[in-house]
């Protein structure tokens, strides 16, 4: 049985367990090279326009927004690393295994003890501190800059 995460039930059977495993991977993975893809569009489509922006209107662009479109790549390189550091390494593994191990097979288990929030949230926290660094970098700037005209 394969499960994803907006269906999984209450229990599972121990012999079902590994796809919890399997799906809360694909799922931090899904977030993290949704932000990849999320950088790199901004970076390639958004700086030209927000670099000629400012240019047009001859004002320093602001640091955090320089910040932001000089490590771009690097960020979003850094993601899709991390995403397959999350694919092909057993971090995860260890605890999960740990937790099986207190179970007999048939027995079943229920999902919120094998699932691993503190991983999650850490994805969830990058996720949020991402979007709030683009809202500070992009919108702000443009904001201040409309606004002064």
């Amino acid at each position: 049985m394969n499960y994803y995460l907006p269906m999984l039930p209450a229990n599972i059977k121990k012999e079902d367990a590994k796809s919890v495993l399997k799906s809360q991977k694909l799922y931090m993975v899904f977030v993290l090279l949704g932000m990849a893809v999320t950088l790199g569009v901004v970076d390639y489509f958004i700086r030209p326009k927000i670099f000629g922006l400012y240019n047009d209107m001859g004002v320093k662009i602001p640091i955090i927004t320089e910040t932001l479109f000089r490590y771009a790549l690097a960020g979003v390189g850094g993601l899709v690393i991390l995403a397959g550091y999350i694919l092909s390494t057993n971090f995860m593994d260890t605890r999960f295994e740990a937790t099986l191990l207190k179970y007999k097979d048939g027995e079943m288990i229920k999902i919120r003890e094998l699932w691993q929030r503190d991983v999650e949230w850490a994805v969830m926290l990058a996720l949020g501190l991402g979007v709030g660094f683009l809202v500070v970098a992009i919108i702000m700037p443009i904001y201040s800059l409309t606004n002064s005209f």
